[in-house]
């Protein structure tokens, strides 16, 4: 709620400050506060459409306040010479007076508090003040052509008649200088405020058992391959199952049928045989 009415007084200040003033649509000041009025007015179309406290197109809002704080820079210290704003008000003509002070002073305050205030942190890239430069310059490029074809100049510092050539390309280069380091100044405090995204830490539990050991297929890395069952005599009794990995109990067979093997067979079973030499036992045959 605090963030929609905030929000929702920043489109009054420009509109009455717009409303009560006498610029012209060629002004920079007014076009600047047209396009945070329009940029505000969709924003706030937005959080009720979506649901949401974020600022749409939030490069975009940080492009919108760069050039308002162009223009009141520019008005506080290039065209009043820095002088104090407030006495002013109660002039002669308080309704331009405060025209001009909401249009320059409170619309970009205003706006600054929402960009430093209101999410979305952090969205801004290095590259994006060059973006942000090119209204300016074509703005003032768009000024110097209108003042040829015999309109004229908005402002004395853009007027070559006045200020030659030279003069005018000496404040586009100072003023784009000023608004470039402006620019970075912006990008690397919204940096700064960018959210620290850590990596989560391994997940590890010692009640997992451990992975199934899977069957040795290669004897050679154990030593020497195992000896035939020929080689070990004649059998002394039934064959024995072959045991290995695959039959041992593991995760994903806890109980095999063949595990654990049986017992040997007890020596009362067996007996000795005419047809084998002595000492050597074979099961006692069924009568």
């Amino acid at each position: 709620m605090l963030v929609y009415a905030w929000r929702v007084l920043i489109v009054l200040a420009g509109v009455a400050g717009l409303y009560a003033g006498d610029y012209g649509v060629v002004a920079y000041t007014t076009q600047s506060a047209l396009i945070a009025v329009g940029y505000y007015l969709a924003v706030l179309y937005l959080m009720g459409h979506r649901r949401t406290t974020e600022a749409a197109a939030p490069r975009l809002r940080a492009a919108v306040l760069s050039w308002l704080l162009l223009s009141g820079l520019v008005l506080h210290f290039v065209l009043a010479g820095g002088a104090n704003p407030l006495p002013g008000l109660t002039g002669p003509d308080p309704i331009a007076d405060w025209s001009s002070f909401l249009l320059h002073y409170v619309l970009p305050a205003m706006v600054l508090v929402d960009w430093l205030l209101f999410r979305p942190y952090g969205v801004t890239r290095w590259g994006d003040v060059l973006l942000w430069m090119l209204y300016p310059l074509g703005y003032a490029g768009i000024a110097l052509g209108r003042g040829q074809l015999g309109f004229p100049y908005p402002y004395t510092f853009l007027n070559p008649e006045r200020l030659g050539w030279p003069g005018v390309g000496m404040w586009i280069g100072g003023l784009a200088a000023g608004f470039g380091v402006l620019g970075t100044l912006l990008i690397g405090l919204d940096r700064l405020r960018r959210p620290r995204v850590r990596p989560a830490p391994p997940v590890t539990n010692p009640n997992w058992p451990d992975p199934p050991t899977p069957p040795v297929t290669d004897f050679g890395a154990l030593g020497a391959p195992p000896a035939p069952a020929s080689a070990l005599g004649p059998a002394l009794g039934p064959a024995a199952p072959v045991w290995s990995e695959t039959t041992r109990p593991t995760l994903f067979n806890p109980a095999p049928s063949a595990w654990p093997p049986p017992p040997p067979p007890s020596p009362s079973a067996w007996s000795p045989s005419p047809e084998r030499p002595p000492g050597v036992w074979q099961p006692r045959r069924p009568a």
